[in-house]
């Protein structure tokens, strides 16, 4: 595991107009924008809760996308909790496979 320190920002996931998908456009430019900031490293899937409103493919895409994107440019980390312990550990996994810290 990296050395973390710094400004670890926990983003909000962009939606499509009505919910009903993730913006991934938007998404990859709140990343670009927050590393422009001077941010040290990017949390995805976390936030306010924001883990349990999403679905399990949703987080998937969304780590899968934000880890490519930020691509070592600052630490990647994905959020992991969920609301049973098997699932918890399937996103751990799946994160840690895309290079999540």
């Amino acid at each position: 595991m990296k050395d973390l320190q710094g400004v670890i920002c926990a983003l909000c996931t962009p939606m499509t107009e009505g919910g009903s998908a993730v913006d991934e456009s938007a998404l990859e430019r709140h990343i670009d924008s927050m590393l422009e900031a001077g941010m040290h490293g990017i949390l995805v899937c976390g936030g306010t809760g924001e883990f349990s409103m999403l679905r399990s493919a949703e987080r998937r895409r969304i780590v899968e996308l934000s880890a490519r994107h930020v691509d070592g440019r600052a630490v990647f980390m994905a959020h992991a909790s969920a609301m049973n312990t098997e699932e918890a550990v399937e996103h751990a996994r799946h994160a840690e496979g895309e290079g999540a810290e």
